[in-house]
């Protein structure tokens, strides 16, 4: 009969990716994880196989924390409406972040993106399909916006897209120096308002 687990997962995987949101992968230790999720080396490895499946799994519940209801156009919003509450968030969570940790993911992009281990790689990438999915959903606001008229027609909608996403991961990172709302919100309306010209 197998041995009924006496933790549970969904909720260790939330303990572990506090852990290596604060300190990073290379940063993170098994000890660091196995105290925070109080479970021993076993059955971290049972469960989660190692430290590596472990922050994928980390990763992908950042991202379903993170970003469900970014990842989908609002239909009771303008499309214009649904970017402004976007770059709220983003700058709501920068004020709230006590730690200063910034964005999960923009972090592991810079940790491990000129990490030569191939596994590595593979984190870093998963990380980069996320945030190409949020640079998607910028060009499939800012052509309805388009076709609503929200904006001019001769917007080049690639390229804006492009800028918002840097000034959304900016603000993030921004954040992690000083927690300065008035001057977090100077940077959004200065990013939205270049949507109309």
């Amino acid at each position: 009969m197998a041995r009924k687990k006496e933790f549970n997962p969904q909720k260790a995987v939330h303990q572990a990716m506090e852990v290596f949101w604060q300190k990073g992968y290379d940063g993170t230790t098994l000890d660091d994880l196995c105290s925070a999720m109080n479970i021993r080396r076993g059955s971290l490895y049972g469960t989660f196989k190692d430290k590596r499946s472990l922050y994928i799994e980390a990763i992908n519940h950042y991202v379903r924390l993170n970003y469900p209801s970014e990842l989908a156009i609002s239909e009771d919003m303008s499309p214009l409406a649904t970017l402004r509450q976007m770059f709220q968030a983003m700058v709501d969570d920068a004020v709230n972040d006590k730690q200063q940790r910034g964005c999960m993911m923009i972090n592991t992009i810079t940790e491990l993106t000129n990490n030569d281990d191939p596994e590595m790689v593979q984190i870093a990438e998963l990380c980069n399909n996320s945030v190409a999915q949020v640079q998607q959903l910028f060009v499939d606001l800012l052509t309805e916006a388009q076709s609503q008229g929200e904006i001019a027609a001769h917007v080049n909608i690639k390229a804006k897209a492009q800028f918002l996403l840097n000034a959304l991961m900016g603000i993030r990172i921004t954040g992690m120096i000083h927690r300065d709302r008035r001057v977090l919100e100077n940077i959004m309306e200065e990013t939205l308002s270049v949507l109309k010209t």
